[in-house]
């Protein structure tokens, strides 16, 4: 379980080498990898294993901790990240995400399950309250490539782009609307 922490600070209860949580991360995705689970419904993307992530949790006893943690994947109904001990399914989250343009994001979600990886490692599991498009956060979920965008004619059409997906992600629409707004900014580019 971990402590609850005073004031504004967030604590890193993994305390862990940049080295130790790639080892972890590789560890993890080779159990999911040899267990049963089969194929998931939405795509994961991997998070660099260098990026920490500021959470504030409350857990179901009332205690809140705020934590650096270390995610390890995203899809667009939540994402996974390791933590130093083990935290409570039902516990509530509160993330701030970092965008690829710099942007600072909240997103709430409840943790589903907490697995030991190895030690006091443990890798945890949230459902966001509602869905993300990780493109925003990782690049290897983007679906617009950058020479589509530098083929335009159009100068005009990258800041409508920006403003577009700035839109989005401050608006945390849902998946739907924000696929409708992909389609508009593809035809504002002149992408089939």
């Amino acid at each position: 379980m971990i402590n609850t922490t005073s004031g504004n600070k967030y604590v890193d209860p993994l305390r862990a080498s940049n080295e130790d949580v790639a080892a972890a991360m590789n560890d993890l995705l080779q159990q999911q990898e040899n267990s049963d689970l089969g194929e998931e419904e939405d795509p994961r993307y991997q998070f660099d294993s260098k990026i920490t992530l500021q959470v504030e949790l409350r857990q179901p006893g009332g205690s809140t901790s705020r934590l650096l943690v270390r995610p390890q994947y995203m899809s667009k109904k939540g994402m996974g990240f390791l933590n130093g001990g083990f935290v409570y399914p039902g516990s509530t989250c509160r993330m701030q995400l970092d965008t690829l343009d710099g942007e600072k994001l909240r997103v709430n979600g409840t943790v589903r399950h907490c697995q030991c990886v190895r030690g006091k490692v443990h890798c945890v599991g949230v459902q966001f309250d509602s869905e993300v498009d990780p493109a925003y956060f990782i690049k290897a979920a983007v679906p617009v490539k950058p020479q589509e965008i530098q083929e335009t004619n159009d100068p005009d059409a990258v800041v409508r782009l920006s403003q577009k997906l700035r839109k989005m992600a401050l608006l945390n629409l849902p998946l739907d609307e924000q696929h409708d707004l992909y389609r508009e900014i593809g035809a504002a580019l002149g992408l089939p």
